[in-house]
């Protein structure tokens, strides 16, 4: 199973991500890789095993902050695929952002992949979605969607330096997610609201309507995490 987590910036999708995370290990019975890496300057690690040698320093995110077009795109790029399982045995993730993210983001915000340019960013979603389609049939995608009010809020209540999107620009980069969550072949797609919802209340959302696009390796793990706690 790949769960891909897509939305405008505080939505909640890191707090999403890392949540399925631990859902994962409590009552799956395995660990779902987290890759949360596609937030440029944010491109490094594995959270929540992040360690020295895995994050970048403040001067190195200023490094990949002044890489130009042509360098942010290739490295985008080879991040994409090699993120993007090419076997029926590759192990499941949970992907934060991926490569709605980057078709989004890319062309508003890093200078690379419009439409006709090198690196078309619709072209690279087709060979990424054409590959999970052949390999992982039984992938989801989850749009996190607030209101633009409530965005605005919490953006002012936690200011990221480093972040992507602008304040002018909320409603107009949830539309594209919108747009392009809506023109996604992925198959399993659901929408959740996080306006008013807590992370737990997020959490109940997700896990019900997950069900249809677990794997049978899933719903054994399931079954043998209830069969040990007596459920």
């Amino acid at each position: 199973m790949r769960i891909a987590v897509i939305g405008c910036e505080y939505t909640g999708t890191t707090t999403l991500g890392n949540a399925i995370y631990d859902w994962s290990v409590d009552t799956l019975g395995r660990r779902l890789m987290l890759h949360d890496h596609w937030k440029m300057p944010h491109i490094s690690g594995h959270p929540p095993h992040e360690t020295n040698l895995t994050l970048l320093t403040e001067e190195e995110k200023g490094q990949v902050q002044q890489a130009s077009p042509a360098v942010a795109e290739l490295l985008m790029r080879y991040a994409l695929y090699y993120h993007t399982p090419s076997s029926l045995t590759e192990d499941p993730a949970v992907v934060v952002g991926y490569h709605i993210e980057d078709l989004v983001y890319g062309p508003l915000y890093y200078g690379y992949g419009g439409d006709g340019e090198p690196g078309d960013r619709r072209v690279v979603a087709a060979h990424i979605e054409k590959r999970l389609a052949a390999n992982v049939p039984q992938s989801a995608l989850v749009l996190l969607e607030a209101s633009p009010e409530v965005i605005r809020e919490r953006m002012k209540a936690n200011p990221d330096t480093l972040g992507v999107v602008p304040e002018k620009d909320i409603e107009m980069v949830s539309r594209r997610f919108r747009e392009e969550y809506e023109r996604s072949l992925i198959p399993g797609k659901f929408i959740l609201d996080t306006t008013s919802a807590t992370v737990e209340e997020t959490m109940a959302k997700f896990i019900e309507q997950i069900q249809p696009y677990l794997t049978p390796q899933d719903r054994m793990g399931l079954l043998a995490r209830s069969a040990n706690i007596g459920v």
